[in-house]
């Protein structure tokens, strides 16, 4: 679509190169009553083509930029006997554009929460009732929007904790 689209550059684009890994691990501990999985990644992307302002002062498509994402995300997961199990998980992402070669960067992942964590509690009454209740935390985080004349509005949104029960 950005190549053949109204805001297509008449240049045309670089395609977006990345470079991607991801490792983790599961273990499950004393006869598979205690569960802990974790997983680490790194992302970096090339010549993210986005939607901006180009040189001549139009908008539309354009190569810009390089794109690098890096997290964590570990759970824990207990499970005394057949009708109870308790879960835990933390989640960690950071994500940074860099303008020019040199430069740091900025955190630009918008929307989302640098860290998020929760616990999750579940039992089975029996084989046809159970109930569950989860609490999940998210961090704050940036948003951006355009006001009536189309500028540019960065906001924070607060964090928050939710609370959802099941039966």
């Amino acid at each position: 679509y950005q190549l053949t689209s109204e805001y297509a550059d008449p240049n045309g684009l670089n395609p977006e190169t990345s470079f991607n890994y991801e490792a983790g691990f599961s273990t499950d501990l004393f006869q598979n009553k205690l569960n802990i999985n974790t997983s680490v990644f790194f992302r970096e992307i090339d010549d993210v083509i986005d939607f901006g302002s180009r040189a001549d002062g139009s908008f539309g498509y354009l190569n810009q930029n390089q794109q690098n994402d890096e997290g964590v995300e570990t759970e824990i997961g207990f499970k005394p006997n057949d009708n109870l199990s308790i879960s835990a998980f933390y989640a960690y992402v950071y994500g940074r554009v860099i303008k020019s070669p040199g430069t740091p960067g900025a955190f630009n992942l918008s929307r989302r929460p640098v860290n998020s964590s929760g616990a999750n509690v579940s039992y089975n009454l029996n084989k046809n009732l159970s109930f569950s209740l989860l609490y999940k935390w998210t961090d704050s985080r940036r948003d951006i929007y355009y006001d009536t004349n189309f500028n540019e509005q960065n906001v924070v949104l607060t964090s928050y904790h939710k609370f959802d029960a099941y039966v």
